[in-house]
């Protein structure tokens, strides 16, 4: 048997080896902790990497959008001037076709008056024809009964 003294040293050395044994469990869940605390900072580390991706990304859509915005407005500009220079056009078309209407217009009217005025010209000339006509008729006529009268 042991003495009491040997029993203390004993329960003392056990102890010792359960305290190592434990601490040596604990260096193990304390490695493997470091283990997951590794794997979690470069999860981190590759989802800050992808979040700096998805902001350079984003800073090239906002790029690439006021890119499409200026051109948007520089087409609306070109568009609005190109409408203003039609309607102009337009204005002038319109100024020139009422123009011409209207020149159109006094132009069957003296064309209208100059037909009217040789409608009464061939009348009077018919009218004088006529007249010419019934007294060389009535000439002739004299002349027959003279004849027939000096027969």
């Amino acid at each position: 048997m042991t003495t009491p003294k040997e029993d203390v040293s004993l329960l003392q050395l056990e102890l010792l080896k359960k305290i190592q044994a434990e601490l040596a469990n604990l260096n193990h869940e304390v490695g493997a902790l470091k283990t997951g605390l590794a794997d979690v900072q470069t999860g981190l580390a590759d989802v800050q990497t992808g979040l700096a991706d998805v902001q350079t990304g984003l800073a090239d859509v906002q790029t690439g959008l006021a890119n499409v915005q200026n051109r948007l407005e520089n087409v609306r500009t070109e568009l609005k001037g190109d409408i203003d220079g039609l309607r102009t056009e337009l204005s002038a078309v319109r100024e020139d076709l009422a123009k011409h209407r209207k020149e159109t217009h006094e132009g069957f009217i003296r064309v209208r008056t100059d037909l009217v005025g040789l409608r009464d010209e061939v009348e009077i000339g018919f009218t004088a024809m006529r007249l010419q006509n019934d007294r060389r008729f009535l000439g002739h006529e004299g002349r027959l009964r003279d004849l027939e009268a000096a027969r």
